[in-house]
């Protein structure tokens, strides 16, 4: 049922983008105009640029929303191909609706859920982004496109939800061949859901995580139509949809529908502006779920540019400096006389017998000076060199080196009182 489907929480990892950009694109020409542009990207080696993004999900439970800066360098040129590194993410805020019904707010149904039939949360699973999507935290990906803008390679991902695919390709469009004022872009796709819920949310790095996964094919296709304007801008027509079905169970369909503009400047070879709104939904056998989107993007000016690079450098600083001060705290206190609780409590726990206990103090004792006060610490990490656990016995190892010279010091100290001066052998 969709219910079960919305709540799941196995990791789910939509590839779209790739597989979109890697099948064999049909491309369709519906009119051939020699006056009309013949669109390219002529970026140039070495220049940067910067979007705004902003994607508004209208959930029936929240609003979903996401904002970042992300940005762009662009490494090489030549007459086929353009390579392009992305950094940057999107934050996260999401806002919660009040529950109501037509008669009011809605009270406490079985197992506390509201209505006794709708999970808390309302849809949850990686389709909506509950998993780990890697365009929500700071990435650096290295793109290849030829100059119409075609999907060549992708070395790192920035994965979005709601199907929209990989946050570094979202500026950039796929233009024809010719020169036209209106191109159909279609292409295939290809969605794979992991089942393997044990392990922790990603891309399959594992060859045995294969027989775990469930894949399912699509298609994708982008219409572009350039529309009249009095603007020294293209203004750019694009509708688009993405479709999943479920060979295996015919009721289920995933679809992604966007309908748009962008502003195109020709001589930046860029788009300054892209507003799109659609849907994303989900139907499984007679329920289904559509989740109105709109996505923005905007080019930032050189001096906003400048001006986010810059506040980044300085929140860079200042989490550097923050840094320096955690560890200057750290080696301070590494530096302090340990107080007579302090080695109690150190001594008891190294006798514990807990492994994680047991390590974690050892690896703070082998940072540690040790004084002549600390001797019962010593004695207590010599009795760890033997243990059962290896984990035990390395870091034990590891402190020892340090903390040995107490006892040994101790000895050499006490060994002319207790023992008497050597006999000389007489001479033969």
């Amino acid at each position: 049922m969709l219910r079960k489907f919305l709540s799941s929480r196995q990791p789910l990892w939509l590839g779209i983008a790739c597989a979109v950009f890697i099948a064999t694109s049909d491309e369709a020409i519906t009119a051939t105009d020699e006056a009309a542009p013949k669109l390219r990207y002529d970026l140039k080696s070495k220049s940067v640029f910067a979007y705004e993004v902003k994607i508004t999900a209208d959930r029936p439970d929240l609003i979903d929303e996401f904002h970042g800066v992300v940005s762009y360098t662009v490494k090489n040129v030549d007459a086929q191909q353009i390579d392009v590194n992305f950094t940057g993410n999107l934050g996260r805020k999401q806002t919660q609706k009040a529950a109501q019904t037509s008669a009011g707010p809605r009270r406490g149904g079985p197992r506390g859920r509201p209505g006794g039939s709708v999970r808390p949360g309302g849809p949850r699973g990686p389709l909506f982004g509950s998993g780990t999507m890697t365009g929500l935290t700071h990435q650096s990906n290295d793109i290849r496109l030829t100059t119409t803008g075609d999907f060549v390679s992708l070395k790192g991902t920035s994965q979005l939800p709601y199907l929209l695919g990989n946050l570094s390709l979202l500026p950039f469009e796929n233009f024809s061949e010719e020169a036209t004022r209106s191109w159909t872009r279609n292409s295939g796709a290809l969605m794979t859901e992991a089942g393997d819920a044990s392990r922790i949310p990603g891309p399959r790095f594992r060859n045995d995580d294969a027989r775990n996964e469930k894949t399912t094919s699509g298609g994708s296709s982008v219409r572009y139509k350039i529309e009249p304007s009095d603007d020294s801008q293209l203004s750019i027509r694009r509708v688009s949809s993405l479709k999943f079905a479920d060979s295996e169970n015919k009721g289920q369909r995933i679809e992604l529908s966007l309908d748009g503009k962008l502003a195109f400047d020709v001589e930046r070879s860029l788009t300054t502006l892209s507003e799109s709104k659609g849907a994303f939904a989900i139907q499984i056998d007679n329920v289904s779920v559509s989740i109105p989107l709109t996505v923005k993007l905007r080019l930032l000016t050189e001096e906003e540019r400048k001006q986010h690079e810059d506040k980044q450098k300085a929140a860079h600083e200042v989490r550097i400096a923050k840094l320096n001060e955690i560890q200057a705290a750290q080696q301070a206190k590494l530096v302090k006389p340990l107080t007579d609780k302090e080695r109690a409590d150190i001594i008891t726990t190294l006798k514990s017998g807990r492994p994680a206990n047991v390590s974690g103090t050892l690896s703070f004792l082998s940072k540690r000076t040790p004084t002549k006060d600390d001797k019962e610490i010593a004695k207590a990490i010599q009795s760890l060199l033997t243990n059962r656990n290896g984990g035990i016995r390395r870091n034990a190892s590891t402190a020892w080196a340090k903390w040995s010279t107490l006892l040994i010091e101790g000895t050499e100290a006490k060994q002319p009182a207790n023992n008497s001066p050597r006999r000389r052998r007489p001479a033969r």
